[in-house]
């Protein structure tokens, strides 16, 4: 056997044996690494979209919290009377400020507030069994908070489907408390 030098290759001929090394994956071996591939794939597949929908019922329902207590803060702070709109049929959350006086500055502080303080819920989210607050000739719900820290009280039911129109999968009752504002989660059923 002749030594291969760096100049010159050699090619293998067709009766000479192919070393192990040099060896490729057979057709059978690629076929059963495919089929393992896709089994993951279909394993993997609904595990991240549970992951997705779990995590955007936890984004809504700590959105609601959020506006909830920044609407009891801001009646403490600016001492005046705030409103929180609940809207079931967009599903929606809106601050109001009532109060407000009619200088340019009041007004324009309460368009940045309504602005920053809009809450929509989830496309798979609805909003029903509301008890307490006021209820408005357009179907929107309306709590008080006091710049005493008191509030109108009340509670709602925010279910979440499988998808818009879809199966119910989970329900939160969102319950305010009148007397101290503070606003409590419970899963049902």
């Amino acid at each position: 056997m002749r030594p291969i030098s760096r100049t010159r290759t050699e090619t293998l001929q067709a009766r000479q044996a192919v070393p192990p090394c040099l060896a490729g994956f057979t057709l059978i071996e690629l076929v059963v690494v495919m089929v393992i591939l896709a089994v993951g794939a279909l394993l993997v597949t609904p595990a991240v979209r549970a992951g997705a929908h779990q995590r955007e019922v936890r984004r809504t329902l700590q959105h609601v919290q959020a506006i909830v207590r920044r609407a009891s803060a801001l009646a403490l702070v600016r001492r005046r009377r705030v409103e929180l709109v609940l809207s079931p049929e967009e599903g929606a959350f809106v601050l109001r400020n009532p109060g407000a006086g009619h200088t340019s500055e009041d007004a324009s502080e309460n368009e940045s507030d309504a602005e920053q303080a809009r809450v929509e819920i989830a496309d798979f989210a609805t909003i029903d069994d509301i008890e307490g607050g006021r209820l408005e000739d357009d179907g929107t719900v309306v709590f008080d908070f006091l710049p005493t820290g008191a509030c109108s009280g009340g509670r709602f039911t925010i279910r979440f489907a499988d998808r818009p129109g879809g199966r119910l999968r989970q329900a939160y009752v969102v319950t305010i408390d009148p007397l101290t504002s503070a606003i409590g989660l419970e899963e049902v059923g």
